[in-house]
């Protein structure tokens, strides 16, 4: 139970408007290396990176404080983290749009899942982390207009 408070703690300390670029990541933990993907994929500019037997702490300590947009988290043992990077353009009102993100896993299921910018961002990056199954394999994210 320590643990999970622990992480939702982490997690509250993530979430926010970042308002500036974020720095460089950081070592994921004091005298630890930092944490890398295990594969990336990319479709029209979005990366999916995705994080497989790492550690919650790990991932977000790698993270520049404020910069994820959003979170959707089901803590099972066994999972795959999705980290999905919306760069940043100079034609994209992000007050005025919502991300589609589709996740395959390696029977063919597809995981659908809906995400936007926080709230009163209008420009820079978007970033959304998700805790899915191992079986995940590959993402696609779509940039949709509200009301659409």
């Amino acid at each position: 139970m320590l643990k999970l408070l622990t992480s939702l703690v982490v997690v509250v300390s993530v979430v926010g408007c970042q308002q500036q670029p974020p720095s460089s990541p950081g070592p994921a933990a004091p005298g630890n290396a930092e944490t890398k993907p295990s594969f990336i994929k990319t479709n029209d500019g979005i990366d999916h990176e995705f994080y497989r037997n790492v550690s919650l702490d790990a991932l977000l300590k790698q993270l520049p404080s404020g910069s994820v947009d959003s979170l959707d988290f089901n803590l099972d043992k066994d999972q795959v983290f999705a980290l999905v990077t919306i760069p940043e353009r100079s034609t994209l009102d992000l007050a005025k749009v919502r991300f589609e993100t589709r996740f395959k896993t390696q029977d063919g299921q597809v995981i659908q899942k809906r995400w936007t910018a926080a709230k009163g961002r209008k420009s820079g990056k978007a970033v959304a982390l998700f805790c899915l199954p191992p079986s995940v394999v590959e993402g696609e994210t779509k940039t949709v207009q509200n009301g659409d």
